[in-house]
């Protein structure tokens, strides 16, 4: 054997292993943004749907006209309060991992609910529910997209672990 195949040998050897970390520690980072772009979701879901229970429970309230004790509407506009807290932090945390369109879609919601205007109370909750629904429907396809979950087998591989 001569030297020179020796050097090839040594060469082409490192260049795979080169290569092949390159490409697991790229995969890794894509895994890593992932799981946290997944967990951003989770939350901005989270949040969502504890404010769209304030609308859900005064809406209620406004058609079969009952009351809600004293304890539960407090109860009810803390959680409020903590979830839209919850979703701004995130928003400010993570937005810069999730799609332009997300984030555009949950400030016009912040700012649909902050700036709307009714003389009518049932009509502000009716709005606010509507609203957030929306909000959630449209940010399910955002996210599928966002986080390329209508790829064949991607369910099947997230649960298979």
């Amino acid at each position: 054997m001569n030297v020179w195949s020796i050097i090839l040998s040594a060469l082409a050897s490192f260049a795979g292993a080169w290569l092949a970390s390159k490409w697991a520690l790229s995969s890794f980072y894509k895994q890593k943004v992932w799981e946290r772009k997944l967990a951003a979701y989770t939350a901005i879901f989270e949040a969502l749907h504890d404010m769209n229970k304030w609308f859900e429970k005064h809406l209620d309230e406004e058609k079969n006209k009952i009351g809600i004790p004293q304890d539960e509407l407090d109860e009810l506009r803390k959680s409020y309060k903590v979830a839209q807290s919850d979703l701004q932090r995130r928003m400010d945390s993570d937005g810069w991992l999730l799609s332009i369109t997300c984030r555009n879609r949950v400030l016009d919601l912040h700012e649909s609910l902050r700036s709307s205007n009714f003389l009518e109370w049932g009509e502000l909750v009716d709005y606010g529910n509507a609203e957030t629904r929306r909000a959630i429907r449209d940010l399910h396809g955002f996210a599928r997209k966002d986080l390329d979950l209508d790829r064949p087998n991607v369910i099947k591989q997230i649960f298979a672990k």
